[in-house]
């Protein structure tokens, strides 16, 4: 059945219910969808969150490699007064 239509079985379920029961439904969707809405908001800002500290660590170590690897170049390039400084 189409999402939303009239012939799905929940609204089946709360048309059948007396008019005071429909309206207590209404209320608590009432109540309930915003609230609803703020715990997903939350749920989203703490993955987001999450998911950037991951970046930020992920930053970190590659920057710490990067760095490691220069200082290794560094310690293994020719100084001034080897041979191949001399004979370029």
């Amino acid at each position: 059945m189409p999402r939303g239509s009239a012939t799905t079985p929940i609204r089946l379920v709360i048309a059948s219910f007396p008019p005071t029961c429909r309206a207590a439904v209404a209320l608590g969707a009432s109540i309930l969808l915003p609230l609803f809405r703020e715990l997903l908001q939350s749920i989203l800002s703490v993955n987001l969150t999450l998911v950037s500290l991951a970046q930020n660590e992920e930053v970190k170590n590659l920057t710490e490699a990067s760095i490691n690897h220069n200082e290794e170049v560094k310690r293994s390039a020719p100084g001034p007064r080897s041979s191949w400084f001399l004979h370029s």
